[in-house]
């Protein structure tokens, strides 16, 4: 057993050259992590932060300035790391006049699974991503959840260890999103590691075990979600019949005992509401 972690960063650096002004753009910055083995990670941060970015460097399409990745302890872009890798684009894209069954046969060929292997994988993959009913149908039939769930097919074919989704949901609709929750969650249960990107804060929040924040090519805050959200400084303080007069006293109590901002509306604590305090 491969005791490395699923995901080691240490010191990444990233940044791409503007050719008519002869000056560069730092994509990433001093970036470090480290995943651990079954975890659902999530990286959070407005178009821009440099999260493309980062997928790009361990997929091993991108060199960093700086810095190292492994991937269970082999460096990124190395045959041995993609070996442990599986990858779900934002837009995938697969010829339409192939069949769901079809397009799983070829990628799990190009992974390198012999026949036999192949046919057992199949079966598998087919039941945990729910393909089973239009595994025969050819892609141009099939709606925007279909063919995300044949992508969730082909990135598992070969039964990674670390799983790469970007932006998952974008585009699904309730059911859609709700299998494609369901099917991480499973792929979780199995001893998987994934790390996802996605604007859909509400979806992280049930989801993800611990999260990351980009901006301008910098972390700003990591950690496990329900540790984040004890951390923001606000509180919630819900009052019935009180006067406007009485509400008025109220915060300017507040104000009296050091309080720089008092809202008199009713709020909760939100992955939504601290990624906005770290971005805005």
């Amino acid at each position: 057993m491969n005791l490395s972690p699923p995901l080691e960063i240490q010191n990444l650096q990233a940044r791409y050259s503007l050719s008519w002004n002869r000056k560069s753009v730092v994509a990433l910055d001093c970036f470090n992590l480290e995943l651990k083995a079954g975890e659902i990670f999530a990286l959070l941060g407005p178009n821009g932060s440099g999260k493309t970015t980062l997928f790009k460097l361990i997929l091993g399409f991108l060199k960093p300035k700086q810095g190292s990745i492994f991937i269970h302890g082999e460096r990124a872009g190395t045959r041995g790391a993609r070996s442990y890798l599986g990858y779900l684009p934002e837009n995938p894209y697969f010829p339409k006049y192939l069949t769901g069954r079809e397009i799983l046969e070829t990628y799990g060929g190009l992974s390198g699974l012999s026949p036999h292997q192949l046919r057992d994988r199949i079966e598998i993959i087919l039941e945990l991503t729910q393909m089973s009913s239009f595994a025969e149908k050819a892609l141009h039939t099939y709606s925007k959840g279909m063919i995300q769930r044949v992508s969730l097919g082909q990135a598992l074919i070969h039964d990674p260890q670390l799983l790469l989704f970007d932006e998952p949901m974008t585009g699904l609709d309730p059911q859609g999103v709700d299998g494609m929750r369901e099917a991480m969650t499973k792929i979780r249960s199995l001893g998987k590691t994934i790390l996802f990107t996605s604007h859909l804060l509400e979806q992280v929040e049930t989801l993800a075990d611990r999260v990351a924040i980009l901006y301008q090519g910098k972390k700003l805050v990591e950690g496990a979600i329900e540790t984040l959200l004890k951390e923001q400084k606000s509180a919630t303080i819900q009052v019935t019949g009180l006067s406007s007069e009485q509400l008025a006293g109220v915060k300017a109590a507040l104000t009296d005992f050091g309080a720089t901002s008092v809202e008199m509306t009713p709020s909760s604590g939100s992955l939504e509401k601290l990624f906005r305090s770290y971005t805005k």
